[in-house]
């Protein structure tokens, strides 16, 4: 994985919706799945994100094998720092 750190934890709540209180107006979101990846075998089966299920993912951590951050600096200079760390191994 060449990037930099994505925010997600390992083990983390998603999918699922937004509802509105009828009578105040106030919106907020539920989250209604689990997505683990520490695992194969997410539990409580049934809170886990059904795809996971068919085609369950486990990796070590979300770390970055090459750590090449986007930063507003670069991104101000016109450079790639994704690009700028990948090409040299194209060669």
């Amino acid at each position: 994985m060449l990037t930099s750190r994505p925010g997600d934890r390992i083990r983390f709540n998603a999918e699922g919706g937004d509802f509105c209180l009828p009578f105040s107006g106030v919106c907020m979101g539920v989250r209604t799945a689990i997505h683990d990846y520490s695992t194969t075998q997410c539990r409580p089966l049934f809170t886990c994100y059904a795809v996971n299920w068919f085609f369950p993912v486990a990796i070590k951590s979300f770390e970055p094998d090459i750590s090449a951050p986007l930063t507003y600096s670069a991104l101000s200079r016109g450079h790639d720092p994704a690009m700028e760390a990948i090409f040299p191994m194209l060669h």
